[in-house]
């Protein structure tokens, strides 16, 4: 793909396309080993070598990274002064990608970042039933005839949810499984039953399963398989 340097040095770091500009003013960038002096000097991204201050700079069109949430960060990109999961992410991905849907500020667990609109598309959109999972714990214990009730549909208030499937894992806890994303959904299902949930995580997406090995607030990269996984319906 051919491109302007200063987008590929952009996507790639943390500077902006005018913070970018300025590095060619002082011969801090090099295509394939020659110095640069245009910003809108056009390379390749699949054969030219580019450096910045004599290091070289991996091009990615589209990023992919799971993020393990913790409690208190909203789901956005920018809010009015609260905490956002950007924060969360190295510099050189807070500008450039975007939440995959939402996560509540309480509830913990998986979340995907990109920049691809398309992957984002596919894996939300309600025609897609892409499914995910949640490890939750309740106030009260759990009754066997939740299964058929959430089966069935559970009526939030102003929706009726599809078909959800519930294991009970012991007497307070459980795992869901829903298709959907209404606002609050959980947490709604379980209160027209009278039960708080107390505590609440994303565990899956598809068929893409939460690394273990991701402590609260760590990130890591998608490799081609597991992208694939999160789009399993």
């Amino acid at each position: 793909m051919i491109i302007r340097i200063d987008k590929w040095i952009s996507d790639a770091t943390q500077y902006s396309r005018s913070e970018v500009k300025n590095f060619f003013k002082y011969n801090k960038v090099k295509v394939n080993g020659e110095i640069v002096k245009k910003s809108g000097y056009k390379v390749d991204t699949e054969k030219d070598q580019i450096e910045l201050f004599n290091e070289i700079l991996e091009y990615e069109e589209f990023v992919y990274l799971m993020l393990n949430k913790p409690k208190g960060y909203i789901s956005a990109t920018l809010t009015d002064g609260e905490k956002t999961i950007m924060e969360l992410l190295d510099l050189k991905y807070q500008k450039r990608l975007f939440p995959v849907g939402r996560l509540d500020k309480d509830t913990e667990g998986l979340i995907l970042l990109t920049n691809d609109g398309k992957f984002s598309h596919q894996l939300m959109h309600p025609n897609k039933k892409v499914s995910k999972i949640y490890y939750i714990e309740v106030d009260e214990n759990l009754k066997s005839d939740l299964v058929s009730a959430f089966i069935n549909g559970v009526d939030i208030g102003d929706y009726v949810t599809k078909e959800a499937r519930l294991e009970i894992l012991s007497e307070k806890t459980c795992t869901l499984e829903i298709q959907e994303g209404k606002f609050h959904q959980v947490k709604r299902m379980f209160s027209a039953f009278d039960y708080e949930v107390v505590y609440l995580k994303r565990i899956q997406i598809g068929d893409l399963k939460l690394d273990e090995n991701l402590k609260l607030g760590e990130s890591r990269k998608l490799n081609k398989e597991e992208i694939g996984k999160a789009l399993v319906n």
